[in-house]
C-alpha cells in the first residue's frame, strides 16, 4: 500500500491523462494520492479530478514561482 503526498498529473504533459488516473483507480498497491495544483487553473483542475476520482485527493494553491 501506498500513499502519494505529492503529484501534478494535472500538469504533466500527457497524450490521454484520463488513461494515467485510471491506472492510478485501479493499482491496488496506490491507496491514495493527493493531487497538488499550483495556479487557479491547475487547482480547479485539481479539485474536478478529486470529486470523480476516488482516490485522488486535492491541495489548492498559488506557487509563487511558477506560472
Amino acid at each position: 500500500m501506498a500513499i502519494d503526498s505529492h503529484m501534478h498529473i494535472n500538469n504533466l504533459v500527457l497524450k490521454n491523462k484520463e488513461k494515467s488516473i485510471e491506472a492510478i483507480n485501479t493499482n491496488s498497491q496506490i491507496e491514495k494520492v493527493i493531487n497538488v495544483g499550483l495556479d487557479l487553473k491547475t487547482s480547479e483542475e485539481s479539485l474536478n479530478i478529486s470529486k470523480l476520482n476516488p482516490k485522488f485527493f486535492s491541495s489548492v494553491g498559488i506557487h509563487p514561482l511558477c506560472c
